[in-house]
């Protein structure tokens, strides 16, 4: 049985500069190149299911701009289902502007944009979307509270709700985790939630645990479901 997939998250289009090296503090330098390359965390997942033949929709905003549109016709294209995508009227859709150099490093600004005004309201006038998928994956480009929302929302419904935590923040409230059957940080962004620096290889998983005491036994929060940290 396949399942239906739902990536509640962000949509930016992303301007990658490609730089013979990063420039220093109030140094000006010259690009080799320019990109648009359709992205933002919540898209990119949508997209790649959509591209292993999934089924999935997403719920996200973009602006009434040039870029809002091919966004959407990106995501089309590989089959991710886009009625929930909301166009804000006089908003701009989330951009990043990504500077790479010649060893592949990179340094990336993000401008929310729409991403920033998605709100429960929207998440409402979509509930079918969530009643019929499945799984829902989430990220942390779009506000707090609406993630909350729909984790609450999908627990209810008993959905499998997965976070990719990025970014990172740090302080989120102790329940902010609650409910959550799969939590999926790489090693910086296990480092800000844990508040623990320069994980050795051999603790990362000393660190993953450590993220599962802080945030899910001492809550005194139990579910049915296990959680894992992949």
């Amino acid at each position: 049985m396949v399942s239906n997939i739902l990536v509640v998250g962000s949509l930016n289009m992303d301007f990658v500069i490609s730089v013979k090296q990063m420039p220093i503090l109030g140094e000006t330098i010259l690009g080799d190149d320019v990109n648009l390359v359709p992205g933002g965390k919540g898209a990119n997942q949508a997209y790649a299911v959509g591209k292993l033949g999934g089924n999935v929709e997403m719920i996200g905003a973009v602006g009434d701009d040039l870029y809002g549109k091919m966004l959407i016709e990106n995501l089309q294209s590989v089959g991710v289902g886009t009625s929930g995508i909301e166009v804000i009227q006089g908003t701009h859709t989330g951009n990043a502007f990504i500077s790479v150099d010649e060893k592949g490093e990179n340094s990336i600004i993000v401008v929310q944009g729409a991403n920033s005004k998605l709100t429960t309201e929207m998440i409402d006038k979509h509930g079918d979307l969530i009643e019929n998928a499945d799984i829902i994956i989430m990220q942390l480009e779009i506000p707090l509270e609406v993630v909350k929302y729909v984790k609450c929302l999908g627990k209810k419904k008993n959905k499998v709700v997965i976070l990719d935590p990025a970014p990172a923040k740090k302080n989120l409230t102790e329940d902010f985790f609650e409910g959550i059957d799969i939590v999926k940080p790489n090693e910086t962004e296990l480092q800000i939630l844990t508040g623990k620096k320069n994980f050795a290889h051999e603790e990362l998983s000393m660190g993953a645990r450590e993220l599962l005491v802080q945030r899910i036994i001492n809550n005194c929060y139990i579910k049915q479901r296990p959680l894992h940290l992949h």
